[in-house]
């Protein structure tokens, strides 16, 4: 299904994502984020701890210094199995989510029963009021490309350990204070 998040419409992602992961009632849950708020860490803990999943894996992009440190950190703090990504092209932009059955030292989520791929950051704006745009699939009709390519991701970023989230917190704050009003 291609839907489109737009809280006008009363169609917002999160209540979606919920009403998906309610009926399939997956163990773990991979999500690949190009941007990280601590309203979108919030959002998604509320979400997960109404379905019973037990396990989070994040991947947070930490090109152009937006995804902030004290989310990485609540994360963390949450018992999610935390990982930064960086791209040498470009910038860490995906926008990933996939709920399955179990994860492999890999990274490939077995059995995926929700998968989500589209515009939204994990941010409490895009899961709830930007206009975002994305598939989710559910149940038989999650494609396993999707658990491969978080796996892909996985591989590509590396283990957030207390001295890369330090060295990550003074880059964000010297960016933060270098930002123009126009970025």
């Amino acid at each position: 299904m291609i839907l489109i998040n737009e809280a006008t419409n009363k169609l917002i992602l999160s209540r979606y994502i919920l009403a998906a992961l309610r009926t399939e009632s997956p163990r773990v849950i991979g999500i690949a984020s190009a941007f990280v708020t601590t309203s979108g860490i919030d959002t998604l803990a509320t979400v997960l701890s109404e379905t019973g999943v037990e396990e989070c894996f994040l991947i947070a992009g930490t090109d152009n210094d937006i995804s902030h440190p004290a989310a990485l950190a609540k994360a963390m703090e949450l018992g999610w199995r935390l990982r930064l990504a960086t791209s040498r092209q470009g910038i860490f932009h995906p926008k990933l989510m996939v709920a399955g059955r179990s994860i492999d030292t890999t990274g490939l989520i077995r059995e995926p029963k929700v998968v989500y791929a589209g515009s939204a950051n994990l941010t409490h704006n895009g899961l709830t009021r930007n206009l975002e745009c994305g598939s989710v699939q559910v149940g038989i009709h999650c494609h396993d490309s999707a658990s491969t390519a978080f796996r892909t991701l996985w591989q590509k970023s590396v283990d957030a350990t207390d001295e890369l989230i330090r060295n990550y917190s003074a880059r964000f704050a010297e960016t933060s204070r270098c930002r123009s009003a126009v970025e």
